[in-house]
């Protein structure tokens, strides 16, 4: 008899039940489906689950031994956490899996059982991948075994691909190369790192800027503290202190660089003298191409006692005062370079006091002098920079006339032409030649032509040796009568090596000639010595220094030699 829809749907899930419970009796998979469902619901669920056996689980293992009439298959991985794993590892067909356990395979036919399902205590065991196979741990290496073993450049992005004992838990990701600049860059600043002296001082932190103070003492001899011919010599203390100092500005820049010294000789009357230098630069950064720069400097020196410029021999050491100011703007556009800088420098002597205890006032012998230079160069390669340059300047004297009635006043100008060069990193220097001439307000002083030089070349040999030379050619003032002054010739060399990285030797000498203009004096001084420096601390050295000095001269009386012997010691911050 036909049946309606409504019927054909219950005889239907009648009929789906009967094959279910008729399969369930012969010991077919449905119980493991029905079990491996039961699982996945469980841990939706987050409760714990048996299989009752008095339905699956002892229908399962009486059959167990017979052949069964469908394949089985191995339960799906668990996706709980560590705690939702099981004592056993889970079941798997693969043919190296172990022989005994519930894991073990039966023989071919048979099926695999499933053990109850217990839930074990958070965090105890770690859970298991989805191959079966449980999941290392990743590490964070820190150990120095690590570190010695990284020998190429760190990578540039994030991620840790694992260490030697701790392999990763997944392939590390490619990291992208360093370009060939970015790794002599690198290179550079670890060498830079690594050859850093550790000798240096380190400076006092002064809100934006770092001070750097020192003071050296030294004791010896010196065979004629007086420079004159046949001067007796005489034990010296010698002291000196400077000090520096540098901006720490994001732009501009201030520097300074201020030394003062003091010699004493007991056993010599008169030769007592001080003697120093400064200089205080400050740059304004107006733009990249274009900055100003204010510089104020001076010196302070002593005249010899027979010097040619006073009028007699004098008993003591008259002092010399220099001291000026400049004004410089430079543009830099491209390769172009314009500088203009403007100099006021004034020179004062101080008095005299002669072998009879007469002092000799020398303000008429004072002056100030005006200069301007224009410079213009150009950048070829970066290592060849040719300019011309042109001067101006006016010497103006306090008084009218000097102690010997000559009118001094004169007006200068002087052209040159030069190059800096860079020929390698390790030889590097600068040249300029040129024309100058000096008229003088007196006609009895005739106008001086000269070829005004300047030279210089630095050499590094190695890193531990370094070759300096210099030569100038330049006018200097005198009071000598009917002379308007001297064309002096000026030749330096200085030759330093690091014997150790805190031990320098430095061996110098210098060769000085004065020809004076409408005078037949001519003068000749040269110097050598050496000094060696020791440095114990970034903050303490020991040095030693010796120094030879000869004159000589046509005119009788102006020769003499000297030998200085110090040792002493620096401490400096």
């Amino acid at each position: 008899m036909p049946c309606d829809s409504k019927r054909a749907a219950r005889c239907a899930r009648w009929a789906c039940a009967g094959i279910t419970a008729a399969l369930a009796m012969i010991g077919t998979g449905p119980d493991i489906a029905l079990a491996q469902n039961t699982v996945d619901m469980r841990e939706l669920r987050g409760t714990t689950y048996s299989a009752p056996s008095s339905i699956f689980g002892a229908s399962a293992v009486a059959q167990s031994s017979q052949p069964a009439l469908a394949p089985t298959f191995p339960p799906p991985p668990t996706s709980g956490s560590a705690g939702d794993a099981q004592d056993q590892p889970l079941p798997t067909n693969r043919p190296d899996a172990g022989q005994s356990g519930a894991g073990a395979q039966g023989p071919p036919g048979s099926r695999t059982p499933v053990e109850a399902q217990v839930r074990r205590p958070v965090g105890l065991v770690p859970k298991a991948s989805v191959h079966g196979v449980v999941e290392q741990p990743v590490y964070t290496a820190t150990s120095p075994d690590r570190i010695k073993r990284q020998d190429k450049l760190p990578p540039k992005i994030g991620g840790y691909p694992g260490t030697p004992d701790h392999p990763p838990a997944a392939a590390p990701v490619d990291q992208p190369v360093y370009t060939d600049a970015e790794e002599k860059r690198l290179a550079a600043h670890k060498r830079e790192l690594r050859d850093a002296d550790p000798y240096t001082a380190l400076g006092l932190r002064v809100g934006n800027l770092y001070v750097f103070p020192s003071i050296e003492q030294g004791l010896g001899y010196d065979t004629n503290p007086g420079q004159v011919q046949g001067g007796k010599g005489s034990s010296v203390s010698r002291t000196d202190g400077e000090v520096k100092l540098q901006s720490d500005w994001s732009s501009d820049s201030l520097t300074a660089d201020l030394r003062g010294g003091y010699s004493y000789f007991p056993d010599v009357r008169g030769a007592n003298r001080p003697d120093g230098d400064g200089k205080i630069d400050y740059r304004l950064d107006v733009s990249k191409d274009l900055n100003f720069l204010a510089e104020g400097r001076g010196t302070l020196t002593t005249e010899q006692p027979n010097s040619v410029n006073l009028p007699v021999a004098t008993q003591s050491r008259p002092l010399v005062w220099t001291y000026g100011a400049s004004l410089q703007s430079e543009y830099h556009p491209g390769f172009w370079d314009f500088t203009l800088r403007g100099n006021v420098d004034r020179t004062e002597y101080g008095d005299a006091t002669l072998a009879d205890g007469t002092i000799l006032d020398q303000s008429a012998r004072d002056f100030t002098q005006y200069g301007l230079r224009a410079r213009l160069g150009y950048d070829i390669t970066p290592g060849v920079k040719p300019f011309v340059e042109a001067r101006v300047d006016t010497i103006q004297y306090d008084q009218t006339l000097d102690l010997s009635g000559f009118t001094r006043s004169s007006n200068g100008f002087a052209a040159l032409v030069g190059t800096a060069f860079e020929f390698t990193r390790t030889l590097t220097g600068s040249i300029a030649v040129g024309y100058a001439q000096r008229d003088y307000d007196d006609w009895r002083l005739r106008n001086v032509v000269y070829p005004p030089t300047e030279a210089s070349l630095v050499w590094s040999v190695t890193p531990l040796t370094t070759i300096t030379l210099k030569g100038t050619t330049q006018f200097v003032e005198t009071t000598l009568a009917g002379s308007p002054g001297a064309v002096e010739h000026q030749i330096g060399l200085e030759v330093s090596h690091a014997l150790f990285r805190n031990l320098i030797i430095t061996g110098a000498a210098s060769w000085t000639r004065d020809n004076y203009v409408m005078n037949i004096e001519r003068d000749t001084t040269w110097a050598a010595g050496v000094r060696a420096e020791w440095k114990l601390t970034r903050n303490m050295s020991i040095k030693a220094s010796f120094l030879h000095t000869q004159e000589t001269s046509n005119v009788p009386g102006r020769a003499f030699g000297e030998n200085t012997y110090l040792v002493g010691m620096r401490v400096q911050y």
